[in-house]
């Protein structure tokens, strides 16, 4: 008669099959658990993001205002204030790039 290989001595795939088994086991239990977490981490990227929102209009508001400004009294040519303006809209839309990226 033919022994059975998980019945006996401990061996490679004896060891194998329980630390599967184990995993499978606590990735059950740890699930709902993991679940609630995220929820709490993704409530609190989204007040970030609320709090980024009104940050980046104030922010490409005073963008263009001061390139307006210069435009206007300091005799400046566009090519002069673009890195201004370039550099206003990149900060307004970091907020919204990051709320695509975690959605």
């Amino acid at each position: 008669m033919k022994k059975l290989a998980f019945i006996g001595a401990k061996s490679p795939s004896r060891t194998a099959l329980l630390s599967v088994a184990a995993l499978a086991a606590a990735m059950v239990i740890a699930g709902p658990a993991a679940a609630e977490g995220l929820e709490k981490v993704n409530q609190g990227v989204e007040n970030v993001l609320s709090v980024l929102n009104v940050i980046s209009v104030s922010i490409v508001t005073i963008a263009v205002i001061v390139a307006g400004y210069k435009m206007a009294f300091a005799h400046a040519r566009f090519i002069d204030v673009v890195p201004i303006l370039g550099g206003g809209i990149l900060i307004g839309a970091a907020p919204q790039l990051a709320r695509f990226l975690i959605n």
